[in-house]
């Protein structure tokens, strides 16, 4: 895993709370959490931020950053065979929840926190904080 998109999005969606975490996100919604998580480390942003297109977005431009996320990881994520997510009228959602707020069944976010930081760790990336 080169950069760590999904996992900046995933973190965000948890970050909203166990209630919360499963509700569908706009890329407009993530923007300002992605952008601020990405440059704020210095590693970072040179690791998961720094190729051409990324380097114009160390300037935040709301616009731009929630077009990158539409396209990747978003798009990317919900079209992988056997995807858990959804992408559809720019709203990403969980398929696994119908893509509704309360049709999934209750599950720990800190659970999830852990598991994805563990497997993020065992793919080579940063620490998720």
């Amino acid at each position: 895993m080169a950069k760590s998109y999904k996992m900046i999005v995933l973190l965000y969606m948890l970050e909203r709370g166990a209630e919360r975490w499963t509700e569908p996100v706009t890329p407009q919604e993530v923007a300002p959490f992605f952008h601020r998580y990405l440059v704020e480390k210095e590693f970072r942003k040179r690791v998961d931020f720094s190729d051409t297109e990324s380097r114009r977005l160390w300037a935040y431009d709301e616009a731009a950053v929630s077009s990158l996320i539409a396209r990747m990881p978003m798009t990317k994520w919900a079209g992988a065979r056997g995807s858990m997510t959804r992408f559809e009228d720019g709203v990403f959602s969980l398929a696994a929840c119908g893509g509704v707020s309360g049709d999934c069944a209750p599950v720990d976010a800190g659970s999830v926190r852990v598991s994805v930081a563990c497997a993020f760790r065992t793919a080579g990336g940063a620490v998720v904080q």
